[in-house]
C-alpha cells in the first residue's frame, strides 16, 4: 500500500514542483483505481499466477505500465490467505514459503539440540 500512497507524495523542496508532482501522483492513483474497477469483481481467483495475468492484461488494455512495487501493493490490498487456493510459486516454478507458518524455538545453548527436539517438538509434530 505504501507504493500507492507514495505516488501522491513529493520530496521536492521547491513547493511549486512538489505540488505539480503530487497532483500528477494523484492523477496516477485515480487512473490505477479506475483500471482496477474494470476487473470482474465477481470472479474469485484461487491462483495468484492467473490473477497476475488478468491484472497485467487489464493494465495493458488500459495502456498503463504496472511496476513491480505497485503490483505488490495491489496484491497486498486485495489478496487474502486461502487454504484451498493453489500453492504460490516463484518465477522458476518453485513453491514459495508461507511466512505465517514459520515457527521458532529457543533451544538452551547447554542442551543437546537433538534431545531437545525429541522431547519438545516430536510429540507435537510427529512428521517433523
Amino acid at each position: 500500500m505504501t507504493a500507492f500512497q507514495n505516488l501522491a507524495k513529493s520530496k521536492k523542496k521547491d513547493k511549486k514542483q512538489a505540488a505539480a508532482e503530487e497532483a500528477a501522483g494523484r492523477e496516477q492513483q485515480a487512473a490505477i483505481l479506475a483500471t482496477l474497477q474494470t476487473l470482474d469483481s465477481d470472479q474469485v481467483f484461487n491462483d495468484r499466477g492467473i490473477f497476475l495475468e488478468a491484472l497485467q492484461a487489464t493494465f495493458d488494455t488500459a495502456g498503463m505500465k504496472l511496476a513491480a512495487p505497485m503490483r505488490k501493493a495491489i496484491l497486498a490490498a486485495v489478496g487474502e490467505r486461502d487454504e484451498t487456493a493453489e500453492i504460490c510459486r516463484d518465477e522458476d516454478g518453485n513453491p514459495e514459503p508461507d511466512p505465517e507458518l514459520r515457527d521458532y524455538e529457543n533451544v538452551p545453548l547447554k542442551e543437546d539440540i537433538y534431545e531437545y527436539f525429541e522431547r519438545e517438538v516430536r510429540p507435537h509434530v510427529p512428521d517433523a
